[in-house]
């Protein structure tokens, strides 16, 4: 969206997907967390708070100011 734009805006769903794989899982199978490496539950912790941060930042430049 062109900055300065939008006046309000909500989406709940754009952000169930990382904007890249941060590492291969070891344990490709695993589904709780505790099954997965630490060391890679970090990388994908992190991607996630990259993403996130990036996304808000992104979003904000697109609001309309007062």
């Amino acid at each position: 969206m062109p900055s300065d734009s939008i006046h309000f805006a909500y989406a709940s769903t754009s952000m169930n997907w990382l904007s890249r794989k941060s590492c291969n899982i070891t344990h490709q199978w695993a589904i709780r967390i505790h099954e997965v490496q630490q060391e890679e539950f970090q990388l994908w912790k992190q991607q996630a708070h990259d993403d996130y941060k990036l996304f808000l930042e992104r979003r904000s430049k697109e609001l309309k100011k007062r």
